[in-house]
């Protein structure tokens, strides 16, 4: 598992995003927690939150989870993808009213 500040990730999933869709799941958290984000929980899936931010310019959304256990508190970052058409939708309405 890797981890960088309060961060922690699968490496082996964040070397086949970073593969396949161009970052690796600390760029893509790094990015989108350092600038303007919309955040949301998805229904089906409540205990993830999720952020939709720009990562060199494309709109991406990040799945993750808080987690505490006996050694503190950190975020689990577990996958992101292009931001769907909703989401863009989602994201630009929040932009709008800031």
């Amino acid at each position: 598992m890797g981890s960088q500040g309060e961060f922690h990730w699968d490496d082996e999933k964040s070397d086949l995003l970073d593969q396949t869709r161009g970052f690796s799941l600390y760029a893509v958290a790094e990015a989108i927690f350092s600038n303007e984000y919309v955040a949301y929980q998805h229904r089906s899936y409540p205990e993830q939150s999720r952020a939709i931010g720009k990562v060199e310019g494309t709109l991406i959304t990040l799945v993750y989870e808080f987690v505490e256990d006996d050694f503190g508190s950190f975020v689990k970052l577990i996958t992101y993808w292009p931001a769907s058409n909703l989401e863009t939708t989602l994201y630009n309405q929040e932009m709008e009213t800031r």
